[in-house]
């Protein structure tokens, strides 16, 4: 079967797992303390007016789009449209 984390699944033993999980809470929680820093979300998103999902805020406090539009922008940023 297929793993969903190939990433993970390379890593040699189990304390460089551990190691990597690691790194990468430390990483998530800098990343969110640096978001909640740039500046205060919005309760609704600026593009479609939607309202941001409690988990999106809690997530990323700056928040300032849906997911949706978000994920929208993104894929729109990849292909050069933005």
């Amino acid at each position: 079967m297929a793993s969903f984390r190939p990433w993970v699944d390379s890593v040699s033993d189990e304390g460089d797992r551990a190691a990597y999980a690691h790194d990468t809470h430390v990483a998530v929680q800098a990343f969110r303390a640096k978001m909640a820093v740039s500046g205060q979300g919005s309760e609704h998103c600026s593009i479609c007016g939607s309202e941001i999902s409690t988990a999106r805020r809690a997530a990323l406090p700056s928040a300032r789009t849906c997911k949706s539009c978000e994920t929208a922008r993104e894929k729109a940023e990849k292909k050069g449209r933005l």
